[in-house]
């Protein structure tokens, strides 16, 4: 995972991983308003994850998947930041008809989001907090 900032012309490495275990084909990508985090969903074959980079690098689960073996994608916040919505694809359907079996679902996970252990410094990809 890069951070690229335009202004200062930098391309930053954020997060490497090393272990399919940890992270495997994330690609669907959220901020958490209050902390900064990067939530990543990830498309890869066996459990799916979202999984939580922190501003310091390090990695965590937020949700894995429990009612299909489907991916996580589409992770929103609301405006107020309080509120996460994600959706789970289920098995794709041809068409109109949409996912056979109706497995296809949209969660509403609720904050606070700033309440989570660990640094929350907001100085992430830009060296050492302040």
């Amino acid at each position: 995972m890069w951070e690229h900032d335009p202004g200062r012309e930098a391309l930053t490495l954020i997060y490497i991983s090393t272990d399919r275990n940890q992270l495997e084909n994330p690609d669907n990508v959220t901020i958490v308003p209050q902390t900064q985090d990067i939530f990543l969903c990830e498309d890869g074959p066996g459990e799916q994850f979202i999984r939580g980079v922190t501003q310091g690098g390090e990695i965590y689960n937020f949700a894995q998947t429990v009612s299909n073996d489907t991916e996580f994608c589409g992770a929103c916040f609301d405006p107020d930041g309080q509120t996460l919505y994600v959706n789970q694809q289920g098995e794709r359907g041809g068409g109109i008809e949409g996912p056979p079996g109706g497995q296809a679902v949209t969660y509403a996970i609720y904050g606070p989001f700033a309440k989570r252990e660990g640094d929350n410094s907001k100085n992430f990809g830009n060296g050492p907090s302040a």
